[in-house]
Parts: C-alpha cells; structure tokens; sequence
C-alpha cells in the first residue's frame, strides 16, 4: 500500500485590488500547502500543461538568473518539481540580488481571464512577491523591456496586481499556489505581461523564490489540463476547531 500524503492549507487570502487603469475588479487568491509530493492546493488549481504560457517567449528584461537554477522554460513546460529542493525544476534569481523583471509575450492579443504562478521550497525562497503588468499590443508609448528604477505605469504598462505570499506565522517553506483574476469576467485583452520580481527576506543571500510554473488561462483558449496528477483526486477536507486552519487528507495515490 502505498504512502498516504497529508496536505496542510493555511487560510486562503482574497484580495480585492482596484485600480484606475484596469476596469475589472481583480481577485489575487494565495494558497499554501505543506504536501511532501505533488503540487495539492485547495483553492489554487493544478498547474496546466495547455495555457496560453505555454508557448509563449519568457525573457529576462533585469536581473540575472541563478546558474544553479534552470532556464526560463522551466516556467512554462507544464512540469513541476517532485520535491522541495530541486533547483534545476525552478527558476529564480541569482542569490545575493534583489530579484528581477520577466516579460512574457503571448504572441497575440489574448483574452487573459487568469493569471497563476507556482512555487515550492523548504524556507524562505519558497514565497512568492511580485507586481504583475500587462500591456497591449499597440499601445502609445509602450517601452517593452522598462528596467528596474522605471515604473512600468509611465509607460504603457498597466499595473494588474501585487502578490506577496509570506506567511505572518514564519511558516515560509511549502508550496505557494497564487490566482490572480477578475472578479467577474476577464482582467482585459493584452499580449505583454511583466512580472517585477522581490527577493522574499534579506537576512542571507537566499530569498530568491524557487518559481516552479508561471500560467495564463485565455478565456478563449482550451479548458486547462495537467499532466501532475492524472488520477481522480480523492480528498478530504475539514478545518481547526479555532477555525485558522483547514488540514485535507488526500489519498489519491493510496485509494485502498
């Protein structure tokens, strides 16, 4: 029989984030869990291997990637890491640097009705902090590739919303499973994304977060799938009796 796995989830955080240059109401929904296998989440959906990501260009516009890391296309192949500590699975910046700027380039102007990122590590590299802009294809005074020390709201780019995962409690390490959408309909039509990357601490060299898949659900696009867990998903949930936690036995990979 094989090993049952226990999924810990902290509360789901919602946020409702408005600005005056996105019209739709955004939704950033952040998801911990401390399974030891695959990626487990409550609210946050598996990783997809279909999205619009998936065949996008991911480019470093600042920043300098962690030679221990793997390439850009580790965010986008539909792959997680099996483990908490497979550097080569993720990408992330180069220790001792305060993190970076990513541009994704869907290739044509798309419906972007979600936005997910997904990360996994035993300590602090395991949050996720980052600004999300997007930008549409012919917008007046578009810089493209706007590098640290430029707000990207100067131009052209226009500020979707700000994800800061780290628990309140310490308990950093874990996977961290981030959902940003509207909170009705779509967050617009854009071609660019530009994720503005922070380190997560800095007490040592290591708060670059181990970013495992970055997706984007076109609303126009094919329903997501994953490959991460092909079997059907046998789950139990039931919360604390304080009501700060909800702990999920999952049993997929063990049904007998």
């Amino acid at each position: 029989m094989r090993t049952r796995s226990l999924c810990l989830f902290a509360a789901v955080s919602a946020v409702l984030v408005r600005t005056p240059t996105v019209r739709a109401e955004i939704v950033v929904k952040a998801d911990f869990s401390a399974n030891e296998s695959a990626f487990c989440f409550q609210d946050v959906s598996l990783p997809s291997d279909n999205d619009a990501a998936t065949r996008a260009l991911f480019k470093l516009v600042d920043g300098v990637g962690d030679a221990n890391g793997g390439s850009l296309d580790v965010l986008h192949d539909g792959r997680v890491p099996s483990s908490e500590d497979q550097p080569a699975k993720n990408f992330f910046f180069r220790a001792g640097s305060e993190g970076g700027r990513i541009l994704v380039d869907l290739g044509r102007t798309i419906s972007v009705k979600q936005i997910n990122s997904y990360s996994w590590h035993a300590g602090d590299r395991a949050p996720q902090v980052y600004t999300v802009f997007a930008a549409e294809e012919e917008r007046a005074g578009l810089r493209l590739e706007p590098k640290r020390g430029v707000d990207p709201a100067t131009c052209g780019w226009t500020s979707i919303a700000h994800v800061d995962t780290r628990q309140k409690d310490s308990r950093n390490g874990g996977q961290h499973g981030v959902a940003v959408a509207a909170k009705h309909g779509v967050i617009g039509a854009f071609r660019y994304l530009l994720f503005d990357v922070a380190r997560t601490e800095s007490h040592d060299p290591f708060g670059n977060t181990f970013f495992s898949e970055i997706d984007v659900i076109d609303a126009s696009g094919p329903a997501p799938t994953s490959g991460i867990l092909a079997a059907h998903l046998i789950r139990k949930s039931f919360e604390s009796e304080d009501g700060k936690y909800r702990f999920t036995i999952d049993s997929t990979e063990a049904p007998d």
